[in-house]
């Protein structure tokens, strides 16, 4: 869970100095953002997830697949139900956040 949680606080600073720069450029508010997500969260390797490092590289490079199972793919769907690979909420709803202050009205 902490290689995936340090992901998402990575994209949160990437998409923070997309905004930051486009403030800078007078542009902030007319411009369309997209953030965008695949579909529901991964419970691959049964409750406890599983980890395929290979040749013993640290979690959360290229090279390694991990999964952090059942429990934290229930944890990341919520609201939704299931997972990944199943036709309910939890793995078919898509995320999407859009912001287009001049266009997008509260």
């Amino acid at each position: 869970m902490a290689v995936y949680a340090a992901q998402i606080h990575r994209m949160d600073i990437g998409a923070g100095k997309i905004m930051a720069k486009l403030k800078e450029m007078g542009q902030e508010e007319n411009t369309l953002v997209l953030l965008l997500s695949d579909n529901g969260a991964c419970y691959e390797g049964g409750p406890l997830g599983f980890d395929r490092r290979k040749n013993g590289l640290p979690a959360g490079g290229v090279d390694s697949y991990m999964s952090y199972g059942r429990s934290w793919s229930n944890a990341g769907n919520t609201p939704f139900r299931l997972h990944k690979h199943w036709v309910h909420e939890g793995g078919i709803s898509t995320p999407l956040i859009a912001r287009w202050p001049a266009v997008i009205k509260k």
